[in-house]
């Protein structure tokens, strides 16, 4: 074998293994974090590209446009899916079986829709490469690498470096530090769960200290304020003054069993002062 050839190979591998980490992504982070493992994340991936590939063979939907449509019902869909494991206290394990039966019913209904004949989606750019010296990257497995890059460093950074995923984080410490007794410093958060920062021992998952903070704040010390919410707000510092010539008001709906927020209506009332141009 060449060296050109291994060098091909182990370009399409790791390109390749792009794809895989992308949908690797959203299960990590259900997983590690909130100890529920979705099968079905990888079911609902697989029904997605199904989707994509009907609506651009059927109906001439280019991949970008079914993407706008696509990502978030199915977004949607997993916050649903999370909700009712949330509700109803869905163990680790039993997170496994449901999702696996979820997963089985999303397989035969895409074998009944679309049976399981091997099925190609051919788009102007699916089969375009970039030459680089005696090596062909392929666009489409490059893109995919890029967006697995993207989302994981970004991940990362969200939870560890911006002023939000601290906030975060420590609001996390500071819940499971009430509930153990314990200092928050002397705390940290390996593999979804809340550990003794020196000695790595494990002192309690992440999901048990959600379910106290949401379900059982009761059993908190008073005064504790349990929330795992972040809320930030603009100073203006360049002049001692405001300018408050207008206000905004939001018509929400909340559901009491979920925590969930709708917004309904939202108003924006702002007083301009004498106008001179009408036509502005």
């Amino acid at each position: 074998m060449s060296m050109t050839l291994l060098a091909q190979s182990a370009l399409g591998g790791l390109l390749h293994g792009g794809i895989y980490a992308l949908l690797a992504l959203g299960l990590s982070l259900s997983w590690g974090l909130l100890r529920l493992v979705k099968l079905s994340h990888f079911a609902l991936a697989f029904l997605g590209a199904y989707i994509t590939y009907h609506l651009g063979t059927n109906y001439g939907c280019p991949p970008w446009l079914s993407a706008m449509v696509v990502v978030p019902l199915f977004f949607m869909i997993g916050v649903a899916l999370h909700a009712i494991f949330v509700r109803y206290t869905v163990t680790e394990f039993a997170s496994l079986l449901v999702t696996f039966g979820i997963t089985v019913l999303i397989e035969s209904l895409i074998q009944w829709i679309w049976s399981a004949d091997f099925r190609t989606y051919e788009t102007s750019y699916a089969q375009e490469s970039i030459r680089i010296g005696p090596l062909f990257v392929p666009v489409l497995e490059l893109f995919a690498f890029i967006a697995a890059l993207v989302l994981s460093v970004g991940a990362w950074v969200c939870l560890h470096k911006t002023s939000l995923g601290k906030a975060l984080r420590a609001n996390v410490f500071t819940a499971a530090a009430s509930i153990l007794q314990a200092k928050p410093e002397v705390l940290d958060i390996r593999n979804g769960v809340v550990v003794d920062a020196d000695t790595g021992n494990e002192r309690i998952g992440l999901d048990e200290v959600a379910r106290i903070v949401y379900f059982r704040p009761d059993t908190l010390p008073p005064g504790f304020q349990a929330e795992f919410v972040a809320t930030r707000h603009y100073v203006p510092r360049a002049w001692p003054f405001a300018f408050t010539n207008g206000i905004q008001a939001s018509y929400l709906e909340i559901d009491i069993d979920t925590g969930f927020v709708k917004l309904l209506k939202h108003w924006c009332v702002e007083d301009c002062g004498t106008v001179i141009n009408p036509q502005l």
